[in-house]
């Protein structure tokens, strides 16, 4: 640790003399106090003189500081590049419904989730849900309930997207996708989600518990079609025609 010690503390003095002899004999100012000897004969007076070494140290330290403060701030961006994940989302593909005894939305979504920096799992996994009617943020739910109406629900845990991303630490360059399920109250989510006036945001978190939020999902009307969701053995089949509200 001494050894350590002494180390940086030679490398900050180098810095400052380097840094003094760059201010008080080289820099501009000596230049200027030579010049106006030479063109008009003026001398300094000796206390300016030492006036002008004592500044001279001051700003040479500063800027010795400064450079190693620089070298520790650049370290830290590099240390953080190396250990900050780095994830891109999309969901391509979603489903919803509405449970009339339960008074809740039902919302289905594909999550495909690409990692450019270091590994990390992610998970704590909500929903947030915006429209006109309803600004409201949910948990995700990990087992989906058998449904009522337009779709039927085929799925296994290990497919959702919470199991996929807390399993092992996503890769740099590696992708991972799964469903996952959430409950927003009322009828209000679903019509938002059936008029196509809904904006969603999927938010989770790295293994150093920083948020990530997706980009604007906007998910339009139903579809008569069954819905195929990549990277999940299951999916939603069309098992009849619902109810319409």
């Amino acid at each position: 640790m001494e050894s350590g010690f002494f180390a940086g503390f030679l490398e900050w003095l180098l810095a400052l003399v380097h840094h003094w002899e760059l201010i008080v004999v080289t820099g501009a100012i000596p230049f200027a106090i030579d010049l106006l000897d030479r063109v008009f004969e003026w001398k300094m007076p000796k206390r300016m003189y030492i006036v002008f070494l004592a500044a001279g140290l001051f700003l040479a330290m500063f800027a010795a500081w400064r450079d190693e403060h620089a070298k520790v701030n650049q370290l830290e961006t590099s240390i953080r590049e190396l250990t900050k994940p780095d994830f891109a989302v999309a969901s391509p593909e979603s489903a919803f419904g509405y449970d009339e005894q339960a008074d809740q939305t039902l919302l289905w979504i594909v999550v495909g989730l690409a990692n450019r920096g270091a590994a990390s799992v992610a998970g704590g996994w909500k929903l947030e849900f915006e429209s006109p009617r309803i600004n409201t943020t949910v948990g995700f739910v990990q087992l989906p309930p058998e449904t009522r109406g337009r779709f039927e629900g085929h799925f296994a845990d290990e497919d959702s997207i919470y199991e996929k991303a807390m399993q092992k630490p996503i890769e740099k360059g590696a992708a991972v996708s799964g469903w996952a399920y959430f409950k927003i109250p009322g009828k209000a989510a679903f019509e938002a989600l059936d008029d196509g006036t809904a904006v969603l945001h999927v938010i989770f978190y790295d293994y150093n518990n920083v948020e990530h939020k997706s980009e604007s999902i906007h998910i339009g009307t139903r579809s008569e079609e069954p819905a195929y969701f990549p990277g999940v053995k299951g999916g939603f089949h069309k098992v009849g025609k619902s109810k319409q509200p």
